[in-house]
């Protein structure tokens, strides 16, 4: 994950995560449900959005069941779902 969020300039964790999830934020303005909704629809990878936290601009994310592979494709498709709205000119 950190490796991933070195990356990505748009996205950063709560805290350092000790657990099988991490808690992200995001810049860009784009409802916490409309993100979850959309990214899930577009790239099937699911996040709970920071509506059920109470927290804008957020999500939480589980580390895929303790596959790597797994999680580093979803990464993968959070970054491509990502430079989508990007060229949207969404953010």
């Amino acid at each position: 994950m950190n490796e991933w969020l070195e990356k990505e300039p748009h996205f950063w964790a709560a805290c350092d995560s000790k657990s099988s999830t991490s808690y992200l934020y995001y810049d860009f303005n784009m409802d916490p449900v409309e993100f979850a909704q959309e990214l899930y629809d577009k790239k099937g990878v699911l996040v709970c959005h920071g509506e059920c936290f109470e927290q804008d601009k957020s999500f939480r994310i589980g580390y895929g069941f303790g596959d790597a592979e797994y999680f580093k494709a979803g990464l993968a498709e959070i970054s491509s779902f990502v430079k989508e709205l990007e060229s949207e000119g969404r953010i």
